[in-house]
């Protein structure tokens, strides 16, 4: 993708801190390094969508991932 600045994702999953066996906290991050004034127009501009597309990026591997633990 091509975009005025360096951009990755992050996913991290650890153990639930509480004492329900099985569980995981899931998160996905975003990054973006803006290259310039329009680096910054473009992440700010397009932030609400992009939050909106991580959110269901997010759920969508976690319920992948309940699917998959029931197969085993």
């Amino acid at each position: 993708m091509k975009a005025p600045g360096k951009a990755w994702l992050e996913f991290q999953s650890v153990p639930s801190p509480d004492e329900r066996e099985g569980k995981t906290i899931f998160t996905a991050t975003a990054y973006f390094a803006p290259r310039g004034f329009w680096g910054f127009i473009y992440w700010y501009a397009l932030w609400p969508f992009h939050k909106f597309i991580f959110a269901g990026l997010a759920r969508g591997i976690a319920s992948r991932a309940r699917v998959l633990q029931h197969d085993f």
